[in-house]
């Protein structure tokens, strides 16, 4: 399960507190599912079902073919989960600071357990452009985070951490550090995680075949 933490509207869209969600959104571009998503009370979060066919001639899998248009799988309960399911991308439709929540409901909706989970966010302690993974430890001040650690009442949570950098100035003052990450994101920054999508980069970073 890939769950992207970002804030709905009326945050804007292309804000870098969102980027973790629009990094999860590239993927299922690429994989040629961004007319999937399926919409879910249960867990307040879009959910996009990744089934991989059968191999390429490159040795790549590939996505397998999707339903008639508008057609969507429930997944009310658990049991619905569909057998060829390789993994699910998750768009939590919350305020980000209160993700837990959403998350904690979508992975029990897909019958998943902490151990399936990974969550992608900015981070303000990496520069823009860099990245890290972390299979585990604190929240490092992100309220995001923390909800979704608070929520699993675990901190083994595994995350891909996508730099955005401090402020310029009040690098450390609260209210500088919230203007920063609910402001624009650079477009640079953003096609640079649009690439990796393309080219497999980011599902290498996932591990996903």
């Amino acid at each position: 399960v890939i769950a992207g933490l970002g804030n709905p509207w009326p945050v804007p869209k292309q804000s870098r507190h969102n980027l973790g969600a629009l990094v999860v959104e590239a993927l299922a571009s690429t994989l040629g599912l961004e007319r999937d998503w399926c919409w879910h009370w249960g867990c307040l979060s879009w959910i996009c079902w990744v089934r991989l066919g059968e191999q390429s001639e490159s040795g790549e899998g590939v996505a397998a073919e999707r339903g008639e248009e508008g057609e969507c799988p429930s997944v009310r309960t658990a049991t619905s989960v569909p057998a060829d399911c390789h993994f699910a991308l998750v768009l939590p439709s919350v305020p980000y600071n209160f993700s837990g929540f959403a998350v904690r409901r979508a992975l029990d909706e897909l019958g998943a357990q902490v151990e399936d989970l990974i969550v992608l966010h900015d981070d303000i302690d990496l520069s823009p452009g860099r990245h890290s993974l972390k299979a585990a430890g604190s929240a490092g001040g992100n309220r995001g985070v923390r909800s979704v650690q608070e929520s699993l009442g675990t901190d083994r949570v595994r995350r891909l951490r996508l730099g955005v950098g401090r402020p310029p100035t009040g690098g450390r003052i609260p209210a500088a550090i919230m203007t920063h990450v609910l402001g624009q994101l650079e477009e640079d920054l953003l096609a640079q995680w649009c690439d990796a999508a393309q080219s497999g980069e980011l599902a290498k970073l996932l591990e996903i075949p």
